[in-house]
């Protein structure tokens, strides 16, 4: 969960239509602090095409006074290479486009500002027909999960790209556990890495995680610590099988803030139009607990549960129980630990793929940023679609903003809104009412009566035949 503040965010930059309805991520708040966000650039060997950061966003949540964010770009030394700043409008968000790079290259990146910020990146590689896109971090941790990781189980490939979020150098250390084991298959310390550079881990291709195996079965978790501070992560993974091939990314968790008792994941499918859920569950306490997922649905509910030793990483996957041909919502409960889990929805035939953590209950709150929100019906095609949960009745309000652009000015902002039962969803689809040419913009949500709520955020291209995912950051 990343927390507003005035503090750095953390980013990482390098230079049949899928449904719109969002899969879960977990929950990032706005800090004014510096977004760290770091975000690497997939081995341009691996697939066809380039990977460039397509849109860098971040968004005022001061609704009153206009703020400065600045974006200072690092490669491999604590001196950044270059600095990019902008004024940023009250309740608007600002791009840095690639073009004001003064090099092609990969990067990491902070986004910083004095007041409140959210921040996000949207990578693409139009060739390969690859995305996604993910929130800077802005609460690094010493300890960072990544609850869903492999070594080219059925053709995916992890890649890591972790960031030193510390004031100096410090050692980075991965442990890898396997599905069904409960301590690490392969420890590995990356030596001195400078502050806010991005340390590249080769998961999949790497001789030394061998020992983890590789092929199918070949998947877990990994769990990565910095030796002296605080640390992020950005996990991206490429399934190569041609034409239909697709990525995924998500940012690592915090296991003293992502993990619960009680998780949300507002949208999973279960053979709905050949997208199919699985969900990865590890137990971060040492101490067995026993998981619950409910799954409510537009055909009906079903539950099933799975035992998880302290450490372990279990499975729930969605063709296992009924009803079939169907999607929804779906809740994790543990009765004794606090678990963490990733949401993995895919329609592979298609090439289509995404991975979010499920939300943490306790962070709900009634108000929501988005940081990047994109529509066009001809070029690109671009689609957004945004599902919120919700858990009680309210009238959920979406402000959509116009980036480098002043909120204040007619046709800068759009407000709609939709009303919603208890412990349901609803969707805000941009086609619906967004500018039909070449929009980029930011969204605020706000739910009527302090009610608490959590959203997702779908971004496609149906052109590129790709989309892209992120959760709301609740503030």
């Amino acid at each position: 969960t990343a927390v507003p503040t005035d503090e750095p965010v953390i980013i990482i930059v390098p230079t049949e239509e899928p449904t719109v309805e969002p899969t879960v991520e977990a929950t990032v708040e706005a800090t004014t602090e510096p977004v760290l966000t770091s975000e690497g650039e997939i081995e341009t060997s691996a697939v066809p095409g380039a990977f460039s950061s397509e849109y860098i966003v971040a968004m005022n949540l001061n609704g009153s006074a206009a703020t400065n964010v600045t974006l200072d770009l690092y490669t491999n030394s604590a001196t950044p290479v270059q600095t990019l700043s902008k004024n940023a409008f009250a309740g608007g968000g600002v791009t840095f486009p690639l073009a004001q790079f003064n090099n092609d290259g990969q990067y990491s990146g902070v986004v910083s500002s004095s007041d409140p910020i959210v921040a996000g990146v949207y990578n693409t590689n139009f060739t390969g027909k690859l995305s996604d896109m993910y929130l800077g971090t802005s609460n690094p941790a010493q300890n960072v999960n990544l609850p869903l990781v492999y070594r080219n189980h059925f053709s995916n490939a992890s890649t890591f790209y972790i960031q030193n979020a510390h004031s100096v150098a410090q050692n980075i250390t991965v442990r890898a556990y396997l599905i069904g084991t409960t301590s690490p298959k392969v420890t590995k310390t990356y030596n001195s890495v400078p502050p806010n550079t991005t340390l590249t881990v080769n998961f999949a291709s790497d001789s030394a995680y061998s020992a983890f195996g590789s092929g199918n079965g070949a998947y877990g978790y990994a769990l990565i610590t910095g030796s002296a501070g605080p640390i992020a992560a950005v996990s991206q993974t490429i399934r190569d099988i041609g034409s239909d091939r697709f990525m995924t990314s998500y940012n690592g968790l915090n296991p003293s803030t992502d993990a619960g008792t009680s998780l949300v994941a507002p949208l999973v499918y279960n053979q709905h139009f050949d997208w199919i859920t699985g969900i990865t569950v590890v137990n971060t306490e040492n101490k067995n607990t026993t998981v619950t997922m409910n799954y409510v649905s537009n055909k009906g509910n079903g539950s099933k549960s799975i035992s998880l030793a302290p450490n372990a990483v279990g499975l729930f996957y969605l063709p296992d129980i009924n009803p079939k041909a169907s999607y929804g919502s779906a809740t994790l409960t543990s009765n004794n630990a606090k678990i963490i889990a990733m949401v993995n929805n895919a329609r592979a035939a298609q090439g289509f793929g995404s991975a979010t953590a499920a939300l943490n209950s306790s962070a709900a709150t009634s108000k929501i940023a988005i940081p990047i929100i994109l529509n066009s019906n001809s070029g690109n095609a671009w689609r957004s679609g945004i599902t919120v949960y919700t858990f009680g009745a309210t009238t959920v309000t979406g402000t959509f903003v116009k980036v480098d652009a002043n909120p204040a000015t007619s046709g800068n902002k759009i407000v709609k809104n939709i009303s919603l039962g208890a412990n349901s969803v609803g969707l805000f689809y941009g086609p619906d009412f967004l500018p039909a040419s070449n929009y980029t913009g930011v969204l605020y949500l706000q739910a009527s009566g302090s009610t608490k709520i959590m959203a997702l955020a779908n971004v496609s291209n149906l052109v590129g035949g790709f989309s892209g995912q992120m959760p709301g950051v609740n503030y």
